[in-house]
């Protein structure tokens, strides 16, 4: 039997800019937001026996949008430094389905980050950053063979890193343009009713444009 393990990750993710010092006191506090992003994933599962013998390898990659929303804080290091945290979360557009004479639907609606940011102010609109954190995700695997279906939950941890482009709509506005890569280490994802289980793995990049409202002191 094959069966692949997604993991959909998500990334939109958004940074706001602080440019002087006298920007970045206004601006500091917290902030929320939305937007869309682009998410292009590569998983590998590699499927065995109950007993551990092993049957074969499936490779996948795959594109899906999502939306994403977001809550954080920030606060100036100086004239033109910032430092920052962020939660996101992430709801994703899409359903993988793999077809055949094993039909699985993979649901994994719901995913999310924290992390840390660091960034620069390049002038009074422009800013660039780098962030860093964790990501988690559980994913419901439904697989129908013969009529009978069969339901294994994962829940997923891994990393994720990211660099960000923003610009400074207006004083309580911004933008934010983000690439960000996500890793999932391997994990074993058990089947109860089956006679197999996989070993799978799978890395997210995704492109996001969002957009956040700050608060202000």
């Amino acid at each position: 039997m094959k069966h692949q393990f997604h993991a959909s990750l998500f990334s939109g993710f958004v940074l706001f800019s602080l440019t002087t010092s006298a920007s970045a006191e206004a601006m500091k506090g917290f902030y929320i937001g939305g937007g869309g992003a682009s998410i292009m994933q590569r998983s590998q599962a590699n499927n065995f026996t109950a007993a551990g013998n092993y049957i074969s390898t499936i490779t996948r990659e795959a594109n899906y949008p999502l939306v994403t929303f977001h809550v954080g804080y920030t606060a100036p290091l100086g004239n033109d430094w910032f430092v920052g945290a962020i939660v996101n979360t992430n709801y994703l557009l899409s359903k993988d389905l793999i077809g055949g004479a094993v039909v699985t639907t993979i649901n994994n609606s719901w995913a999310h980050n924290a992390r840390i940011r660091f960034g620069y102010s390049l002038t009074e609109r422009f800013s660039i950053s780098g962030s860093a954190g964790v990501a988690w995700t559980e994913s419901k695997f439904t697989r129908t063979a013969g009529g009978i279906s069969d339901t294994a939950h994962a829940f997923r941890t891994g990393g994720v890193v990211g660099a960000h482009l923003n610009y400074r709509l207006s004083e309580k506005w911004s933008a934010t343009a983000s690439v960000n890569h996500f890793i999932f280490p391997e994990e074993r994802i058990e089947f109860p009713n089956a006679n197999f289980f996989q070993m799978s793995k799978a890395e997210t990049t995704s492109l996001a444009l969002t957009f956040s409202y700050h608060f202000g002191n």
